[in-house]
């Protein structure tokens, strides 16, 4: 992902695409493992209630949670999106009081020779 900096400035698109990537993969995370010990216990078990009617059998069981799984991404996408342009509307007033500065930072190497070796006699 490349961000876009004016001036040491992050612009808004650069902080709204950071938005959604990060929101889109931390939540995707999450419902794929609850998700996954849900769907493995009901399909286990073999029997859920779905809409009030008790449903038996691994089959039927799938055949009514697929709606619930095909959207489940639509979901996660649409959060994703209207979040993080609620994130970025924070973003936005609190640049009205504060700059939000980006800088170049270069960590320091460990076991680096220094430059400026002088001998002492």
């Amino acid at each position: 992902m490349q961000l876009k900096t004016i001036n040491g400035k992050l612009t808004l698109g650069s902080a709204y695409k950071l938005f959604v990537v990060s929101w889109f993969i931390g939540w995707t995370s999450i419902f794929v493992i609850i998700g996954g010990i849900a769907l493995l216990a009901t399909l286990v078990s073999g029997q859920a209630t779905i809409n009030g009617e008790v449903v038996e059998g691994a089959g039927p069981v799938a055949a009514q949670l697929l709606p619930m799984l095909a959207l489940l991404p639509v979901i996660i996408i649409f959060h994703a999106f209207m979040f993080s342009g609620l994130l970025l509307l924070g973003l936005v007033i609190y640049r009205i009081w504060r700059p939000v500065q980006v800088t170049d930072y270069q960590p320091a190497v460990k076991n680096e020779v220094p430059t400026n070796t002088a001998t002492v006699d």
